[in-house]
């Protein structure tokens, strides 16, 4: 399973290496990963290479683990869903205000809103220009105001032109995938976007957290119908399964993280490029999904 290096944009099955934070702060190699020193215990069945962080101590196992084993089920998901959004199916806007010159800002609001499918979708793509403008689903807002997203980080900054979110916490992160929109639940998540200098562009996106496994069946069963894994069968037990053996983290510890407990979620990031669009001003009704699965 090849995924997109965010730096070269080349495909790469270590891709996921470079894509994330050191969440936990510990370093954890393929030493320490199979004498499990240093880290909270593996699930049982596990293999030995499960806790093994990437470039820089990044922790990804969504990214190293997970997808791979999606992957195994639809090879080409990674590869629909990113030219899905190239092509106007609805994806996400991130929206920063109150944003000063200079390389600091000790305030930066982010709001995060869905969009609607473009309105040519099928015919003329989007532009990505900046002269798109895109309608925003009511799904992503309180009482359809487009001044109270669902996803608002309050206490954002900028650091040397690095957005951040804010300290980490728990939210329901909208992930899109083609045309479906999965609620990523995640603990210490938070999103990062390295702006140029005049803070009008932005690369190198990131959304980071941890996922709990508690709630790793309400993810699997978006993703499975989306794939045509349905809840029930065999290969759907035989997914959350695998899934469930990927945790290297705790969720409920200090930096997520201790050598006292068995590991208990896993840890998640992505990337996202950014293209300007005019900002939004409508809200139109999100679009009903129709389940593949019974």
């Amino acid at each position: 399973m090849n995924q997109k290096d965010p730096k070269t944009d080349a495909l790469s099955a270590n891709a996921w290496r470079s894509i994330g934070y050191d969440l936990d702060k510990v370093c954890t190699g393929p030493t320490e990963s199979k004498e499990n020193t240093g880290t909270c215990r593996r699930p049982d069945g596990a293999k030995q290479d499960t806790l093994v962080d990437g470039d820089a101590c990044r922790d990804n196992n969504f990214g190293s683990q997970v997808v791979p084993l999606v992957g195994v089920y639809d090879a080409i998901f990674e590869e629909e869903s990113t030219t899905a959004v190239q092509n106007g199916i609805g994806t996400l806007i991130l929206s920063l205000e109150d944003v000063d010159d200079g390389p600091n800002d000790p305030y930066v609001v982010g709001k995060v809103y869905k969009t609607a499918n473009f309105k040519t979708l099928g015919t003329k793509p989007p532009a990505w220009d900046g002269t798109d403008i895109r309608e925003i689903t009511d799904d992503s807002l309180e009482g359809a105001d487009l001044s109270k997203p669902k996803v608002l980080f309050e206490k954002g900054w900028i650091v040397d032109n690095l957005w951040v979110s804010g300290d980490g916490r728990v939210l329901d992160f909208p992930l899109p995938l083609a045309n479906i929109t999965v609620a990523m639940p995640l603990v210490a998540g938070r999103m990062t976007l390295e702006l140029d200098a005049t803070h009008e562009n932005g690369k190198f996106g990131l959304v980071v957290g941890a996922i709990p496994r508690a709630k790793l069946d309400s993810v699997v069963t978006a993703i499975g119908d989306w794939a045509g894994i349905c809840k029930g069968t065999t290969l759907y037990d035989g997914l959350v399964a695998s899934v469930t053996r990927q945790c290297d983290v705790v969720v409920d510890a200090p930096d997520l993280q201790t050598t006292s407990a068995t590991c208990d979620g896993i840890s998640f990031a992505i990337g996202f490029s950014v293209k300007g669009v005019q900002p939004p001003t409508t809200v139109v009704t999100a679009p009903i999904y129709v389940p593949k699965c019974p």
